[in-house]
């Protein structure tokens, strides 16, 4: 399986003729798609290409720049590296406008928050979860679980366990919850078009932590995310807690609710950490003790044994079950920004 570590071709700006293939690559699909909707959309694709356009006309001033023979070494150094952060900030804000979205949170506020605690983006975010920490090295790991944690840390009634002291009314732009949609085939469909095991392969290799394992646990808990936990409340992973107001009449509100399918989804990759480092649940048959706890239904030994089949499916091949291919995640890119702009169009590139 690739690991979040990516191969794919994203603006990483490690390479300004990469950036500028890609940039214009992705502004062509774009407009393909858009000349076929309807006025209002057009006008608006208008623009954006104009804001590209502006873009553009920079990028080539600075790659002409760059490119004399006759520029002072340090010119130049200090020319690229000024280009190169304004490359990172972008990134960046990409990053974490997408995952703030599913999160209901302001970019904004999220994106400053982040340079504050990243100093202005140049060292990794560290995320205190209990005892230990998680690393986030790049821009999508580190947009995931910064704002997994912020959403946590505003909706955590445990004064203790706060890390950032934010306030609800700063940060959180709604309480209604976007709830869960399937497919023809019963597969859940997010917004960013890929499957719930795509971005919970995803969530789960940046953490370090078992695709497999966070599978089959979901797989148990909400009956392959069909139960009325997952169907209501985003909860894919029978978790109990504080959770979120949302836009529906909560009749057990001992199990927690998410903002949005993603937001589920990247929560219980991000709960299994936490329960794994803050009270040192370190193999399958102690987490069976939790999610078995106060039921009559079923065992410990009966949970363990149904997860671990599973899991042992799944690890088989991973590739298969939580893979990404490169063409895919082109298609993806695209449908999130189409997404963004409230465009109500589904992309398919075959």
């Amino acid at each position: 399986m690739r690991k979040n570590k990516k191969t794919r071709k994203r603006l990483t700006f490690h390479s300004l003729k990469q950036v500028s293939r890609l940039m214009f690559a992705f502004l062509s699909s774009l407009i393909i798609i858009v000349n076929c909707k309807e006025e209002e959309q057009k006008k608006q694709m208008e623009q954006d290409t104009k804001r590209m356009e502006a873009f553009f006309e920079s990028f080539d001033e600075d790659v002409e720049t760059l490119a004399m023979t006759n520029l002072e070494p340090k010119i130049a150094e200090n020319l690229f590296a000024d280009y190169t952060q304004k490359a990172k900030y972008r990134e960046y804000e990409l990053a974490i406008a997408e995952y703030s979205m599913y999160f209901n949170l302001d970019s904004e506020k999220v994106f400053e928050l982040t340079r504050e605690l990243t100093n202005d983006f140049s060292e990794p975010l560290t995320i205190t979860i209990g005892r230990k920490s998680f690393t986030a090295t790049n821009a999508e790991d580190t947009a995931m679980f910064i704002t997994c944690d912020v959403w946590k840390d505003i909706y955590n009634t445990r004064v203790s366990e706060k890390k950032y002291n934010l306030k609800k009314e700063d940060y959180v732009t709604s309480e209604e919850i976007v709830h869960v949609k399937y497919d023809e085939k019963g597969n859940i469909v997010m917004r960013s078009g890929l499957t719930f095991n795509q971005l919970l392969g995803k969530a789960s290799s940046a953490l370090g932590k078992s695709p497999a394992l966070a599978l089959a646990i979901s797989d148990h808990e909400s009956g392959h995310r069909h139960s009325p936990q997952a169907r209501n409340k985003n909860n894919f992973a029978g978790i109990k807690g504080s959770g979120v107001p949302v836009d529906f009449n909560d009749n057990n509100p001992s199990f927690a609710a998410y903002p949005s399918p993603e937001a589920g989804t990247i929560y219980h990759a991000f709960n299994l950490e936490r329960m794994e480092n803050t009270f040192s649940y370190n193999n399958l048959y102690e987490f069976a003790s939790i999610y078995v706890w106060g039921t009559k239904t079923i065992s410990a030994d009966n949970w363990y044994n149904d997860v671990n089949h599973q899991a042992a499916i799944y690890a088989s091949n991973e590739e298969y079950y939580f893979g990404i291919p490169e063409e895919k995640e082109i298609e993806n890119e695209i449908q999130l920004a189409l997404t963004k702009k409230g465009y109500n169009y589904q992309v398919d590139l075959d």
